[in-house]
């Protein structure tokens, strides 16, 4: 129908990803738009800085810093001088599906 338009809300979008850690172990991840673009950003870079996430994902400041903060507290991620990288040792309590939202 003519005048009708779809509009992406990012943030009501949620993603299911698998990873696959280094030992082999798999984990399916349930996350927000956000944080999912933050943690493909790793699967070319070992550790970013913020200004580089930024760039790299095209978040506006406000989502890479709710989607870092959800990233940091679950463990997921690493933050040490503001670098941020993947926490190899996450160890999600011998669960294989886990929901960080």
């Amino acid at each position: 129908m003519p005048g009708r338009k779809l509009a992406l809300i990012p943030s009501l979008g949620s993603v299911q990803i698998t990873w696959t850690r280094a030992n082999g172990d798999r984990l399916v991840l349930i996350t927000t738009t956000a944080a999912m673009c933050v943690l493909n950003a790793f699967n070319f870079y070992n550790e970013m800085g913020k200004q580089d996430l930024q760039e790299t994902t095209k978040l506006s400041r406000i989502q890479l810093e709710k989607a870092l903060q959800l990233l940091v507290k679950k463990k997921i991620l690493l933050n040490t001088k503001q670098v941020y990288e993947i926490n190899q040792d996450f160890n999600p309590k011998k669960r294989k599906k886990l929901t960080i939202m």
